[in-house]
């Protein structure tokens, strides 16, 4: 059985939660059917350890419309193996609509969540609300990845399909830390700060609990704005906050080390940093919206992601406490065992054996 996964996850960003979840999904398929990719050109770094791809070449230079040759190339040719139809399944890998009047076989799309149709506010794009929708309706199977994303799609648009969507969590990328790290003095958050990230709202929960146990709050992802840095300075913690681009290997230290993780956003899919805290042996903070009680389970200390009180009273119940601490890290380390790459594989290759 031959599944083709077209280019568009690949064909950006170097990094991030869709092209780690079909990297991972490629990756971990040995056995179970044969992956193929189409495109000619992919800039990600994932596929650089896949050795069973030799079709991708790298245009080092940058240089002005340089990404928009890059889609140009992947587009056309992965039309052509899409019109050729010499594959069994096709699981485009994002919403683009480019395919839809050439593919002649079963199509299999994964909706990662429903953000941009619950947040309108903080897109100014709407093609891909309109692309989802449209798709949700052509594919033959919908993977979701969280029984909270399902339902999301089904309240926002009953008149989809409820039998061909199926629940697959996604898995952990980190190895199990064997030990637990010593802890340095700060708390994490991990990738990206706007919106409905609810960041602004953490850092003025967070700011009176740095100078009180003398803690930084060590973030990755983009550079500060202009604003947060404002902010960190009216806060008083304009010190106490760094930003950190970092390696998969570092950032998994930088969980390791961390005296908790928090993520405060009010909306996700999965969640994917949850695993990662957990397989780094850190504990984990989390808001209750969205998916995160059905990823997560016991092993966090949950808080109302509107409420400054509630979060500041969370952290600082974690923080003040090593005994807690070690406890959500036993946890973690249970509730991680429910979730691998390879199952998730394992999932995916049932899906597209009933067709």
């Amino acid at each position: 059985m031959k599944i083709l996964y077209d280019h568009q996850t690949f064909a950006g960003a170097k990094f991030g939660g869709i092209p780690r979840y079909f990297y991972e999904l490629i990756k971990n398929s040995s056995g179970l059917y044969l992956p193929e990719l189409s495109g000619v050109h992919f800039q990600n770094e994932y596929l650089k350890s896949l050795k069973n791809f030799n079709k991708e070449f790298f245009i080092k230079a940058n240089f002005r419309g340089k990404d928009c040759i890059i889609s140009k190339l992947n587009t056309i040719s992965s039309l052509h193996r899409i019109s050729a139809s010499d594959y069994n399944i096709l699981h485009a890998t994002y919403y683009d609509l480019y395919y839809l009047d050439k593919i002649r076989k079963p199509l299999v799309i994964t909706i990662h969540d429903m953000v941009h149709e619950m947040f309108l506010r903080y897109f100014y794009k709407k093609t891909e609300i309109k692309n989802k929708r449209i798709l949700m309706g052509k594919a033959d199977k919908i993977i979701a990845v969280s029984k909270n994303t399902k339902n999301d799609i089904l309240k926002i648009y009953p008149e989809i399909d409820e039998h061909k969507i199926h629940v697959i969590y996604h898995g952990n990328s980190f190895i199990q830390s064997d030990k637990i790290s010593e802890k340095k003095n700060y708390i994490l958050y991990v990738g990206e700060r706007f919106g409905y990230k609810n960041f602004d709202l953490f850092v003025n929960a967070v700011s009176s609990i740095l100078i009180k146990y003398d803690l930084d709050l060590v973030c990755t992802g983009s550079t500060f704005s202009i604003d947060e840095e404002l902010l960190f300075e009216k806060l008083g913690i304009k010190n106490r906050v760094k930003n950190k681009f970092v390696s998969e290997d570092k950032l998994k230290k930088l969980y390791e080390e961390a005296i908790c993780f928090v993520y405060p956003s009010l909306y996700e899919g999965f969640g994917i940093p949850i695993l990662e805290a957990f397989a780094s042996n850190c504990p984990c903070l989390l808001s209750n919206a969205s998916c995160f009680p059905e990823v997560a389970g016991d092993a966090v200390e949950y808080f109302d992601p509107k409420s400054l009180i509630d979060i500041c009273n969370a952290i600082e119940k974690v923080v003040s406490s090593p005994a807690l601490q070690n406890e959500m890290i036993l946890k973690g380390q249970t509730v991680l065992q429910k979730y691998s790459w390879k199952k998730c594989a394992e999932e995916h290759a049932k899906i597209y054996k009933t067709f």
